[in-house]
């Protein structure tokens, strides 16, 4: 029995006319837009588009989830509720997280489930339960609790942090996270992200009043923003701070962040071209290694310079190609001073169907301006050096078969030479 974009079938269905009623026994089968039910019996109101099936296996299509209950109602206007339910969104065959309900109700107006005295378990094993539980079923976002965390560490002792989520509005939303740490105190930390036409931002911060360990308020910031300000130049933020060097080992919840040595501090510009690039940085890191000695730490640049050219619109079709950088290399207490890199080539790139030759030539020169230099040591060295290089190479092409099938078996020599003399 079909009406519109429902459809029913069965081994058996009786169908009264005057009052719209099904009854169907056998097989059952009951297909709607938000839902699909197979069952033993069922009955369905035509007029209300409302009903039930016995000993139910559901299918929600746009939630990607499954299970099985022993009564399915439907409510109509995309509501349902179903009665001693498994819940899963696995794929079929794999049922490593279920959960199960005395009662739950999808609304699938609003892409949300509501599961009563509700247990969530993992391969069989049971990890939360919930007199009442509600559950997003579709990808539109909203506020809520998110899933807490929950830990212990000699150091922290009792662990745990409960994240609230906040929808904004459709192009920011901010999360809080609570966090709870026995031995420590009680830190907040939140995550602000921002999305418009030019820029894609992204702020994280936490703070801890007076750890009860360390003696002192502890925090920690990061902001990545990339901003395109036409469509040849892009702008890109990387800060971080952290307020003592043992911050991301005693606070840190995960790997990556107990073991980071250095926290970024960068600004970059960059411009695209037609032929050619160019980025313009600021560069600073904060070492939070203590045990890396001043000498071994990275040097800022502030700022660097690059330009990345290659022009292929060339005098006789040759190509014009430049690698151009200047930085000022900054650390204190250290060495320091600035760096030019000038890397100039031509090449012919001459190239036919079945091979090509592309000698090439150019010249590298590189010179420092040193400060802080050792006694007896040039604080303004330089190097220039030539170079030329010859690629080469042709393409055999035959056809042929491998154990009947057509096949085309490529060979493709090739010879490179180069030659720097310094």
């Amino acid at each position: 029995l079909t009406q519109g974009t429902m459809r029913m079938q069965a081994e058996e269905l009786q169908l009264d006319r005057i009052a719209g009623e099904i009854n169907a026994q056998g097989d059952v089968l009951l297909i709607r837009p938000d839902v699909r039910v197979a069952g033993e019996t069922a009955s369905y109101n035509l007029n209300e588009r409302r009903g039930d099936v016995g000993q139910a296996r559901y299918r929600v299509s746009a939630a990607r989830a499954r299970g099985d209950a022993a009564h399915a109602e439907f409510l109509g206007d995309g509501l349902s509720r179903y009665q001693d339910i498994s819940y899963t969104t696995c794929a079929p065959g794999d049922d490593a997280w279920m959960l199960n309900a005395g009662e739950l109700e999808l609304d699938q107006n609003e892409g949300l489930g509501t599961a009563r005295h509700a247990t969530l378990r993992f391969k069989g094993v049971p990890l939360l339960y919930a007199p009442t539980f509600t559950f997003p079923t579709d990808v539109r976002r909203r506020s809520g609790l998110l899933i807490p965390t929950i830990g212990q560490r000699s150091t922290n002792g009792f662990d745990v942090s409960v994240p609230y989520y906040f929808n904004l509005a459709e192009n920011y939303d901010l999360t809080l996270a609570p966090r709870l740490m026995s031995k420590r105190g009680a830190m907040l930390g939140g995550e602000f992200r921002t999305l418009t036409p030019t820029t894609e931002a992204v702020l994280e911060a936490e703070f801890l009043p007076n750890d009860r360990i360390y003696d002192a308020n502890r925090g920690a910031a990061r902001l990545r923003s990339s901003t395109r300000f036409n469509a040849r130049t892009v702008g890109n933020l990387r800060l971080g701070y952290v307020s003592d060097d043992d911050y991301l080992e005693d606070l840190g919840n995960s790997l990556a962040a107990t073991s980071t040595r250095y926290v970024e501090r960068a600004g970059e510009l960059n411009y695209y071209g037609d032929t050619f690039d160019v980025l313009g940085r600021l560069q600073y890191y904060q070492t939070i290694d203590p045990a890396i000695p001043p000498r071994a730490r990275p040097y800022s640049r502030l700022p660097q310079l690059l330009v990345d050219l290659t022009d292929p619109y060339g005098l006789a079709g040759s190509t014009y190609h430049l690698d151009a950088e200047y930085v000022n290399f900054h650390r204190e207490n250290s060495l320091r001073g600035h760096r030019v890199n000038l890397f100039p080539r031509i090449s012919l790139p001459l190239r036919e169907t079945w091979g090509f030759v592309e000698p090439k030539v150019g010249a590298h020169y590189t010179t420092y301006r040193l400060d802080d230099q050792l006694v007896g040591l040039d604080d303004s060295p330089s190097s220039f050096t030539g170079l030329f290089s010859l690629d080469s190479g042709l393409y055999f092409d035959r056809s042929t078969s491998y154990f009947g099938d057509a096949a085309v078996q490529t060979l493709e020599p090739r010879v490179y030479y180069l030659y720097v003399p310094y």
